[in-house]
């Protein structure tokens, strides 16, 4: 927080980043139990020193600590979740081989985008962990397109 900060201010966000935490860590409770198969947390609106931040990156030490494996799953970006876990929902449902992801245009997948704390690449490729899609060999190379949407295709 900027010096000066209002101590009731801060003391108001502290405790609501404590009470986020303390959500994601009885989540990852549910993935230990049976309870959840897969558990996929995102941050939003991070930035490289934040304290949101630091939780993400002392969640993706548990799921190593618990022997979890890829069974939690956390990456920088949550508006897109929601369509992550539906693209993984209908896939879980598909019948075939399952669809690979290219990118077709990298320039700036190393930049980091306003309000987030990773590189763009790092992003994407969380979310297609998270969906349970593969990169395509070679997924990641430059073209003549110029579009910068990743291409889905049947693997």
């Amino acid at each position: 927080m900027p010096p000066g900060t209002d101590p009731l201010v801060l003391r108001d966000f502290l405790a609501r980043r404590l009470r986020n935490h303390l959500l994601d860590l009885a989540a990852i409770e549910l993935v230990l139990d049976g309870s959840l198969s897969t558990l996929v947390v995102g941050a939003d609106d991070t930035a490289a020193a934040a304290v949101g931040t630091a939780e993400q990156q002392w969640l993706r030490r548990w799921p190593g600590w618990l022997d979890l494996g890829d069974r939690v799953l956390t990456y920088p970006g949550a508006d897109e979740i929601g369509a992550v876990l539906i693209a993984r929902a209908l896939l879980g449902r598909l019948d075939g081989p399952v669809p690979t992801v290219g990118i077709h245009a990298v320039e700036g997948l190393h930049r980091v985008a306003p309000y987030e704390n990773a590189p763009v690449l790092q992003t994407v490729l969380g979310q297609i962990r998270a969906a349970a899609l593969g990169p395509r060999p070679g997924a990641c190379r430059q073209t003549s397109s110029s579009s910068s949407t990743p291409g889905i295709r049947r693997g």
